[in-house]
């Protein structure tokens, strides 16, 4: 196997999925001998807990990102690929743990910048789709012993199918 094979893979998925929607780009690098781990974020894929019952914060979110990059070998290092709200994810391991990656790929993810909070792309985003589509519903949810709320992001199947799903079969949309 090349060095380049023996480079640890890390697949973060966006806001609303799992681990699951990797399931074709596991298969396609495991096949072409690279090492491919896809981890479920909290309350995401096959992860138990429940938003925002058990996670009610952004760190507890992306806490088993962090467990991972945790166990990675010193010495060793690892290509993180997030995918949409998973950059977010990205940059937090990223600053907790930059002599363990080799490269972060961010495909269509949100990449914070030093300026601003680093939710502040995905609010400027979430404003424009909730002008512009009436199927995305947004909650602010109170949490108990938390100054400040949740906001919560219902899209409709219509609006998955037609902007995020569009060139997909039916088969896949409906996993």
């Amino acid at each position: 196997m090349s060095e380049q094979n023996s480079l640890k893979i890390i697949l973060v998925h966006g806001g609303g999925h799992g681990a699951w929607c990797w399931y074709k780009v596991v298969a396609i690098l495991r096949s072409q001998g690279y090492s491919v781990t896809a981890v479920d974020l909290a309350a995401c894929g096959s992860d138990p807990r429940r938003m925002p019952e058990d996670v009610s914060t952004f760190d507890e979110y992306a806490q088993p990102l962090m467990d991972l990059m945790a166990s990675v070998s010193e010495g060793e290092k690892v290509v993180l690929v997030g995918h949409s709200f998973g950059g977010l994810s990205l940059a937090k391991a990223m600053d907790a743990f930059p002599e363990k990656i080799a490269a972060a790929v961010f495909v269509t993810a949100i990449m914070p910048d030093t300026i601003h909070s680093p939710f502040y792309l995905f609010e400027q985003h979430l404003g424009q789709l909730l002008g512009k589509h009436t199927e995305i519903e947004a909650k602010s949810i109170a949490i108990p012993g938390r100054s400040e709320p949740i906001i919560t992001v219902t899209l409709q199947p219509k609006i998955l199918a037609n902007n995020f799903y569009q060139n997909c079969s039916f088969e896949v949309i409906f996993l």
